[in-house]
């Protein structure tokens, strides 16, 4: 199993201009995905392609339909990240551009785009299935 984490800053839109440290996580174990953890907020596992498509291209404001969260350009080295929330409205929040940029560089060495599967362990996975005890 390899494993990268980084931390970032998340800053929210909220009164008082609150900023949280998010913490990145990309395992080769879990391959499409990236978890994000904001502590005492939630844990999300978004795919990798998610994030790497939303560095390149914003949804539309008002019509973003992304299950997780959605990333906006909001310019000078910005993203702007909606984050859905299960039990309130969605998140509003901002990340630097470079932070992610670099966790996404780091992962793709560890996982080159279309190799995802390709070296999966398809039989640990099953046995992990049959036996979550594993």
């Amino acid at each position: 199993m390899t494993r990268f984490e980084t931390c970032i800053s998340l800053h929210l839109d909220v009164e008082g201009a609150v900023m949280l440290s998010a913490f990145l996580t990309y395992d080769t174990e879990m391959p499409l995905h990236v978890r994000m953890y904001v502590p005492l907020i939630a844990v999300f596992d978004v795919p990798r392609e998610t994030i790497a498509a939303g560095l390149n291209r914003s949804c539309p404001p008002d019509e973003c339909s992304c299950k997780d969260i959605c990333l906006q350009d909001a310019g000078f080295g910005w993203l702007q990240a909606i984050l859905q929330l299960p039990w309130t409205d969605p998140l509003h929040a901002w990340i630097s551009r470079q932070n992610l940029e670099e966790f996404l560089v780091h992962s793709f060495a560890m996982v080159p785009v279309g190799r995802e599967l390709s070296d999966y362990d398809w039989d640990a996975s099953f046995r992990k299935l049959c036996d979550p005890d594993r």
